[in-house]
């Protein structure tokens, strides 16, 4: 028989064992697309292109597919009207990815440009925390994802 003192003991030995097969994957977003990496091609005439500035990270969230697909996930968020910082929470269990698991980052004040990463098959949940930056437009953020060994 198990004496009530050895029972958080053993919860949190149970515990430990669950998370300690999980192994965990820091991704990190590009701060901006460089200037030297845009491009305007086909410009109309009279008009001359000219990049001004590189283009700011906005978000980041998980997507089931390749982003040709846009098959943009919902998380779990704890945004709020006005807030400076918020996570977004991604559920990726399951076998409901035939085109894989991807995560995205996005840059512009609408998310017109994006930089994508192909998941490992395992991943079984992503975080994503997103802080207000200094900046105008500026967004500080931390993608966290945990994965099934």
């Amino acid at each position: 028989m198990i004496s009530n003192a050895c029972i958080p003991l053993l919860l949190a030995t149970l515990m430990l064992g669950a998370t300690a097969g999980a192994r965990e994957q820091r991704i990190v977003c590009p701060a901006e697309i460089p200037m030297s990496s845009i491009r305007l091609i086909d410009t109309p005439e009279p008009w001359k292109a000219h990049v001004a500035a590189s283009i700011p990270l906005s978000s980041a969230g998980a997507t089931a597919g390749p982003p040709e697909r846009k098959a943009v996930l919902m998380g779990d968020s704890t945004w709020k009207k006005g807030a400076t910082a918020w996570t977004t929470t991604y559920d990726l269990a399951g076998a409901g990815f035939p085109e894989g698991k991807w995560m995205e980052c996005r840059y512009g004040e609408y998310d017109q440009i994006s930089y994508s990463v192909r998941l490992d098959e395992r991943t079984s949940s992503c975080k994503v925390e997103i802080v207000q930056g200094i900046k105008a437009g500026q967004k500080n953020i931390t993608i966290l994802c945990q994965r099934i060994p």
